[in-house]
């Protein structure tokens, strides 16, 4: 036992044995630190770790500067958001367009995937935008684009579009009877489609989408897309 006096009159009595339980508990403590930063992922580096590697030589006496993570990004995961479906990965403008210039093959799955999003893109938003006012240059814009190949998605943005505007039905129906004019094949597809949604809603009972469907045949019937005998209502039998 050994006493320590703090020059005031008063005085402690310790141990040494007290003081190398503290230091032991230190550097246990210390281990402890520096195993959890070995184990932490690369994802989540402390600042000052970056730093230190920002700060590292290449070889050459010039510091190596890191790329932001959006750049540093690999060729499998670029693949990946672009054949994800839509609505499962956001690709901003900009990035979407260096992405697509940094594509060349044309035959690629990436380049395919880009440009059929962008079909549907622009196919859909000419469908939302159609009224009786410009029709006539909806029709000529969608003309330009690659209708055949997006011949399954115009048919169901308008049968959408019509399902939750029936109002306007006279207006869809009078643009499918202009693209019916150069591609009869359109015209067919979207009153199959129409069947087998009247089929459908009948089965489940429901009836608003049996009206929408029926009343959006009743219009292409009007522009002479479908004839009158396709419209009877034999046509819609059970089997």
């Amino acid at each position: 036992m050994a006493a320590v006096d703090h020059g005031n009159g008063e005085s402690f009595r310790g141990t040494v044995g007290e003081d190398d339980e503290t230091e032991r508990r230190s550097h246990r403590s210390d281990e402890r630190r520096r195993e959890k930063r070995e184990e932490r992922p690369r994802g989540k580096e402390t600042k000052s770790s970056r730093r230190g590697k920002d700060n590292e030589d290449d070889g050459d006496g010039v510091a190596a500067i890191e790329e932001p993570a959006a750049k540093r990004m690999r060729p499998a995961e670029e693949n990946q958001l672009l054949t994800t479906k839509t609505g499962g990965a956001y690709i901003p403008p900009a990035r979407l367009r260096m992405m697509q210039a940094a594509i060349t093959d044309k035959s690629s799955i990436a380049y395919q995937r880009i440009a059929w999003e962008a079909l549907k893109k622009s196919i859909h938003g000419l469908i939302n935008k159609v009224n009786v006012a410009n029709i006539h240059e909806v029709a000529l814009q969608l003309f330009k684009e690659n209708i055949v190949r997006g011949r399954g998605w115009f048919a169901k943005s308008c049968i959408q579009a019509q399902t939750q505007s029936p109002t306007f039905t006279h207006v869809f129906a009078a643009l499918v009877a202009i693209i019916n004019t150069k591609f009869p094949q359109i015209g067919e597809l979207v009153l199959k489609r129409l069947i087998t949604n009247f089929r459908k809603a009948y089965k489940r009972n429901q009836k608003a989408t049996c009206l929408s469907s029926t009343r959006f045949i009743a219009h292409l019937v009007n522009q002479q897309v479908v004839r009158k005998k396709a419209a009877n209502f034999s046509y819609f039998r059970m089997y």
